[in-house]
């Protein structure tokens, strides 16, 4: 009884490692798409491109992996994709660090700025300034 358990407990765990793999191929392929992403990508651009990315280096199989690992569907990317980008993007961090680096310095640089007086904020889904500019 002892061994049946225990060859169920490493059966287990072998799958589990397993499992894990396809999301390293996963992150590994985002990593390849990231790296192609050029500097000068403006900052309203550069994260949809980056979800293209993820999305593109998913196959048909491992999409049924993911949604029956994590419960999250490609079928409703609005509502899961933050979640899969995020659990796809926390395993870019050990495949390509420096990618990552890469892609937020370029983030930082083409941030713009705005001078006015913050009029109203909401916090419904996202928080949203509505900021007035001084020249009107």
């Amino acid at each position: 009884m002892k061994k049946i358990l225990f060859s169920l407990f490493l059966l287990g765990n072998v799958s589990t490692c397993f499992s894990q793999e396809y999301l390293d191929q996963i992150a590994k392929k985002s990593c390849e798409c990231v790296e192609r992403i050029s500097a000068t990508t403006k900052s309203e651009t550069l994260s949809a491109e980056f979800g293209v990315c993820i999305i593109q280096s998913f196959t048909n199989d491992d999409k049924e992996k993911f949604q029956k690992d994590f419960g999250l569907s490609f079928k409703n990317i609005l509502k899961d994709g933050e979640k899969i980008g995020s659990i796809i993007g926390t395993n870019m961090a050990t495949q390509c660090p420096s990618t990552l680096v890469k892609l937020t310095a370029t983030a930082k640089e083409n941030t713009g700025k705005v001078a006015g007086v913050v009029t109203k904020i909401e916090t419904d889904f996202f928080v949203v300034f509505s900021i007035k500019e001084n020249n009107g």
